[in-house]
């Protein structure tokens, strides 16, 4: 059987709710090796998880001695980057295994091993479970020298290495939607990611890349599916999955996680999971979050914009002008009007043609805003994230006053 590593890099604080389901997840695919590097301290003991004592400082030294580059991530959503770099980075861990990947924490794995096979493992080199990109929630790769070594072959790895600057080069540079249409090397990015490596290494027989939809990534329906005993299918069609990504509902105050709780030795366990809810009771939890969300997201959207609105305070310009955010494939542009509204122009389709909007802001609390384009009459609150030091908001996340669609925009500007 071959031997399989994943890898996972997580500073913070806390672990997150969802983190326990994780590790069952994990637990119950005993074939298979989890290392995540953490400065939190374990929650308990499994056999198969090996929790790393390491935070940013010692990341980037060591980063730096492996890649001869002097390296400095200053904020832990950057090592999002540095995915396809853990082979070579981090090999002294993982160098007594055939194959190393990278996962994410916020998500529950199914088996594994019924999706990835021995005869996938002896066929491929890459293996990822969405078709168009390299997933940055589940990727592996062969453990060799010419493998650990692929994205050195990008042009712009040592500008993606020493910026601040989030490029999404583990997947395909944020260009999610031209994917679905068009073959990534027709597609005018801005850097070569590791989707366009891929790619041409693929084409030119370079290494044999399997991509194929096998995980459940987004979860919109309000269908359940079900985690059994290690597999997860969905609870009507019964269509299996490798995993279910809860990327798009982890943090929405609909999203209730019930906590949990160690069942008896040798009981069978049994988690249900949609975007309302993740835990065992579905009936209880899932009924009663129908219920009571849509009141909930009403008081909140009425008190926010009834702070925001009343206070009429002035803000401080978040925006630096002529300095460019990127959200998915679209270039934005702001430009302060007033001392209460900004100007967005949005790129479009049409080359050097850009949609023309004002946008009033009402600060709610420190980085955090009401906006409203009373034109097109849409609504929606934004969170502005800064690296220490920094006056430019590297980070922009925006959501809707419903509490169901979210956004975020990165800094263009290094």
């Amino acid at each position: 059987m071959k031997k399989i590593a994943f890898i996972n890099c997580f500073f913070g604080k806390t672990w997150p709710d969802y983190f326990d389901y994780f590790l069952k997840g994990c637990e119950y695919n005993p074939t298979i090796d989890f290392y995540i590097f953490t400065n939190i301290a374990p929650k308990y003991k499994i056999k198969n998880v090996h929790f790393i004592k390491f935070d940013l400082q010692k990341f980037n030294e060591m980063a730096t001695e492996k890649l001869k580059i002097s390296v400095n991530v200053k904020d832990a959503y950057k090592l999002c980057d540095f995915k396809p770099l853990y082979g070579e980075i981090l090999q002294e861990y993982i160098s007594k295994y055939d194959f190393w990947g990278y996962c994410d924490v916020d998500l529950m794995f199914g088996n594994i091993r019924a999706f990835v096979t021995h005869d996938m493992l002896n066929e491929y080199d890459v293996i990822s479970p969405v078709d168009k990109y390299p997933a940055g929630f589940f990727t592996l790769y062969r453990n060799t020298p010419f493998i650990n070594k692929i994205f050195r072959l990008s042009k712009d790895f040592k500008k993606i290495v020493q910026s601040d600057r989030h490029f999404c080069f583990d997947e395909c540079n944020f260009e999610f939607n031209t994917v679905q249409t068009q073959d990534i090397q027709y597609i005018d990015s801005e850097i070569e990611s590791m989707a366009l490596l891929l790619r041409k290494l693929e084409i030119s027989n370079k290494i044999r890349y399997f991509h194929a939809d096998m995980a459940q990534e987004f979860l919109h329906s309000r269908n359940a599916h079900i985690w059994r005993d290690g597999n997860i299918y969905d609870l009507i069609t019964e269509k299996h999955y490798l995993l279910i990504h809860f990327i798009n509902i982890k943090g929405l105050p609909t999203f209730h996680i019930e906590k949990y709780t160690k069942t008896e030795v040798n009981k069978r366990e049994v988690f249900y999971i949609s975007p309302q809810f993740l835990g065992r009771d579905l009936k209880r939890k899932f009924n009663f979050q129908l219920f009571i969300s849509p009141y909930q997201k009403k008081v909140r959207n009425f008190m926010s914009k009834t702070y925001a609105i009343a206070l009429k305070r002035p803000y401080a310009f978040p925006f630096i002008e002529d300095t460019p955010y990127r959200s998915a494939n679209q270039e934005i542009f702001f430009y302060k009007k007033s001392e209460k509204s900004v100007i967005m122009l949005t790129s479009t389709s049409t080359l050097d043609n850009y949609m023309y909007s004002e946008i009033f802001l009402y600060q709610i609390k420190e980085n955090h805003y009401f906006c409203w384009n009373k034109i097109d009459k849409i609504q929606y609150f934004a969170k502005f994230h800064y690296l220490k030091g920094e006056e430019k908001a590297y980070k922009i996340e925006i959501e809707d006053l419903n509490l169901t669609e979210r956004g975020t925009m990165y800094l263009m500007n290094k």
